[in-house]
């Protein structure tokens, strides 16, 4: 939903069946977290035809001028509308990002994604449709997204003649980049994962 300036907020109402206010709860938790200085986005609690409604700014939303970011360190779910700035969106790129760019080809100038494929053999978007060119990372000890299956992948869109690269890092797992998983995180995979998709960014969108 968007308030009365235009910001974009996602609402999560009750469900059958709470024993408590989980609103009131997460609205209180997210607050508590603010003030212990974590970054957390803005949070509204309302009174909804009587029932309680927990409403957050969406995160992957910000307002700049078009064509720019907001400053070095502004937390853009704290910017907001205004005259002359436009809503942008910080992608947050999965296995479902090759999904819409089958979808819609026009759309995109380049993919990366990252850890996911799509697992079901009926599940699987019209390949042939594909434009953009394809770089993808995945972790060779992800026990769901093989490495074998990414590398199937990548066959599958060379046999379609698609510009499609596939790197598997061997002895990493599923989320090695997300480096507050410590328990995933590989620092040296993800610092070489990130140098190559900004090359293949440069080459393929400057």
């Amino acid at each position: 939903m968007r308030d009365e300036q235009g910001a974009l907020w996602l609402a999560k109402f009750p469900a059958r069946g709470d024993a408590f206010d989980v609103a009131m709860a997460e609205t209180c938790t997210l607050e508590l977290a603010r003030r212990c200085g974590l970054t957390v986005p803005e949070v509204r609690y309302l009174q909804v035809g009587g029932r309680p409604v927990m409403l957050i700014r969406r995160f992957d939303r910000y307002w700049s001028v078009p064509g720019s970011l907001p400053e070095a360190g502004a937390a853009l779910h704290d910017t907001r509308p205004g005259p002359g700035l436009a809503e942008g969106r910080l992608p947050y790129v999965s296995g479902l990002t090759l999904v819409a760019a089958c979808l819609r080809p026009d759309a995109f100038g380049a993919v990366v994604p990252w850890y996911g494929l799509i697992p079901w053999p009926e599940a699987q978007p019209d390949w042939s449709r594909l434009a953009a060119p394809v770089l993808g990372h995945y972790a060779g000890a992800d026990g769901f997204f093989t490495a074998d299956a990414a590398r199937e992948l990548e066959s599958t869109l060379r046999d379609l003649g698609k510009d499609a690269t596939v790197h598997v890092y061997d002895g990493v797992d599923h989320a090695f980049f997300n480096d507050t998983r410590p328990e995933v995180y590989a620092p040296e995979a993800a610092a070489l994962a990130w140098d190559r998709t900004l090359t293949f960014l440069h080459a393929n969108l400057a």
